[in-house]
């Protein structure tokens, strides 16, 4: 379900149906079926539905943009580490995307460990 938030700070515009400002709050999606369907309609074929079990298996719930943004990192990183010679692009991109959710959670780890928050 997606909400749509309009405010403004004139009361004249909001009576007039002319507002300033318009939100647009999309939820984390959070079930595998949802995450499948961003990435099919995105593009992403066969590997729509494991693709998606892999990032919630890893992440639990997540953004729109950030599915997006791994599912196109991990066909850039297969692509780049097998030079477009590969016979199983579909595997590769499915490795990729594991490392690059492992990295990631490295790196949260190592950026709590290093920051304090006041």
């Amino acid at each position: 379900m997606i909400h749509i938030i309009v405010y403004t700070h004139e009361l004249s515009s909001l009576l007039s149906h002319h507002c300033t400002l318009v939100d647009i709050v999309v939820p984390l999606l959070s079930e595998v079926d949802a995450v499948e369907k961003l990435l099919a309609d995105a593009g992403f074929g066969e590997n729509a539905n494991p693709m998606a079990a892999i990032i919630i298996g890893k992440m639990g719930s997540v953004g729109t943009k950030t599915v997006l943004r791994l599912g196109e990192r991990a066909v850039a990183t297969a692509t780049r580490n097998t030079k477009g010679d590969s016979t199983s692009a579909a595997k590769d991109q499915l490795n990729a995307l594991e490392d690059i959710l492992d990295d990631l959670r490295g790196d949260e780890v190592t950026a709590s460990s290093l920051c304090e928050v006041f």
